[in-house]
């Protein structure tokens, strides 16, 4: 079975952003001596196409043919999520800092999308290139991200035959994997695995504190990134299935000009801020990244910021993903409700759902059982961790940033399956990708893999990595929550692929 290629969403990395160079720590080369491997021809196919052009680009190219290929190239919905000239700035930083990229290994290659080991000229750093265009002609890019090369990358992922495995052999060929990445601190936190509602693995890994020792246990609290994006649209489902919200409703019925221009909340509905395809951009500008975290804890806090946010595009013509569009949701659910958009999720979904170690709990509080973020780097003189304290924001809300655990997400899936927070025809309605209104692969607050059988959410940010899938028709179950980030895809991934097998 081919595994599914990951490409990172918008919100995390949206073009070739680079991370400055590090040298390649001694005796940290990739398989097969990828380090010192000569540099090597791509696949014939649209995504490896594109890739070349990409590397071509990175190498001899310059502000001009980088615009001019961006305009051309790249998809409208990705292309304008930003100014092409913040896209031409960014991919000259990188070709600055890296000298340009060589091919030296693909690992992963479909039509529509590849993963490619590359090497800096300048620092000889390796990092994995994701791309994937669009699936006809053109076949222009849709999303691109280089990101260093992590220690899983280094990790044989399991074999998985063409037979249904026992939950005794999931267990073991899982938690042999996890055993292999933890050894090489390319995994640290918890990873579990049930079958039709029922845990056939559950382990801990690392240390949740690695400035007192503490090690992570299967309850630990683990920070959600966009994860609670499923909450806000459970959400804003419950108050459709009361007759109080509809998806249709333009968000300035229940938004005034304090949060938006009149003219942008007769044109963008609810539905538009599920869907990704409002227009609206992210909250993560650069005033908030030069302000105190302190000053953004409740949601009216952000109205400033999201106030000046402007539309991208003509709203359901484009997919762009929004942080903005699900704050503003959250807004709309305590608008609707009469509520705190805190106390109705605590009252109305993780209370129903069993969820007792979940909330949006601020980062100087003390909140006991609780992991910190860490970004692992990779030196000449050795390993080294940084905190992401200050980096996140000071709380959660509507569209990421909360904390839960493991089993509360089994708890939140077993909910949702036995319809106890939305009745079965809505949560159907919310966890299928909407291609009709603009938005191929994601829902209503969720994303789905295998042709729509499995869905969830993912959740990303420096020292945060998360996962939840969920297939509807077996009723297995996949929680991966690390406090590293990128680190849970590979485990979900492979815990997928598993559970797939002989299906």
């Amino acid at each position: 079975m081919r595994r599914p290629i990951p490409i990172l969403a918008a919100a995390a990395l949206t073009t070739l952003i680079p991370i400055l160079p590090v040298p390649p720590a001694a005796g940290q080369a990739a398989p097969g001596d990828t380090a010192a491997a000569a540099p090597v021809g791509l696949p014939d196919t649209p995504a490896a196409r594109r890739a070349a052009d990409m590397l071509k680009i990175s190498v001899d190219g310059d502000d001009s043919t980088t615009r001019d290929y961006i305009e051309n190239g790249f998809a409208p919905g990705f292309r304008d999520a930003f100014p092409i000239e913040d896209h031409v700035r960014i991919n000259a930083q990188m070709r600055e800092e890296s000298g340009g990229y060589d091919a030296v290994e693909v690992r992963d290659s479909e039509p529509d999308a590849i993963a490619v080991v590359v090497r800096a000229r300048r620092t000889g750093e390796l990092r994995m290139l994701r791309l994937r265009t669009e699936a006809d002609p053109p076949h222009r890019i849709t999303r691109i991200g280089v990101a260093p090369l992590m220690p899983s990358d280094r990790i044989e992922t399991p074999a998985v035959p063409d037979r249904e495995l026992s939950d005794v052999e999931i267990a073991a060929s899982l938690g042999e994997y996890l055993d292999r990445l933890a050894a090489a601190d390319a995994f640290s936190g918890v990873a579990l695995v049930a079958r039709v509602g029922k845990p056939a693995f559950e382990h801990a890994y690392g240390e949740a504190s690695k400035s007192y020792g503490v090690p992570n246990r299967v309850d630990t609290k683990f920070n959600l990134g966009s994860m609670n994006k499923m909450f806000t649209a459970v959400s804003i489902a419950q108050l459709v299935e009361s007759g109080v919200l509809s998806y249709d409703d333009p968000i300035g019925k229940w938004l005034g000009p304090d949060w938006l221009r009149p003219e942008v909340g007769e044109k963008v509905t609810i539905r538009h801020l599920l869907t990704h395809t409002s227009g609206f951009g992210s909250f993560f500008t650069e005033e908030f990244m030069r302000s105190s975290r302190g000053l953004y804890r409740g949601l009216d806090d952000w109205r400033d910021i999201v106030r000046r946010d402007s539309l991208a595009f003509e709203p359901g013509t484009q997919w762009s993903y929004s942080n903005t569009g699900f704050h503003l949701l959250g807004v709309i659910v305590e608008k609707a409700s009469g509520q705190s958009y805190y106390d109705y999720v605590r009252e109305h979904v993780y209370e129903p759902a069993g969820m007792t170690g979940t909330d949006a709990y601020e980062v100087d509080a003390v909140v006991p059982n609780l992991a910190q973020g860490y970004e692992r780097t990779e030196t000449d003189e050795g390993v080294t961790y940084r905190s992401n304290i200050l980096e996140h924001t000071a709380r959660g809300g509507p569209a990421g940033g909360g904390y839960s655990t493991a089993p509360d997400l089994l708890a939140f899936a077993r909910a949702l399956l036995g319809g106890r927070l939305v009745r079965p025809e809505t949560l159907a309605r919310i966890t299928t990708a909407k291609p009709d209104e603009g938005s191929a692969d994601y829902g209503y607050g969720f994303q789905q893999w295998d042709g729509g059988r499995v869905f969830g959410h993912t959740g990303g940010f420096p020292g945060i990595s998360s996962a939840l899938m969920i297939d509807r028709e077996s009723g297995d179950v996949v929680v991966v929550m690390s406090n590293y980030g990128r680190a849970s895809m590979p485990v979900a991934d492979a815990a997928r692929e598993l559970l797939a097998a002989g299906r």
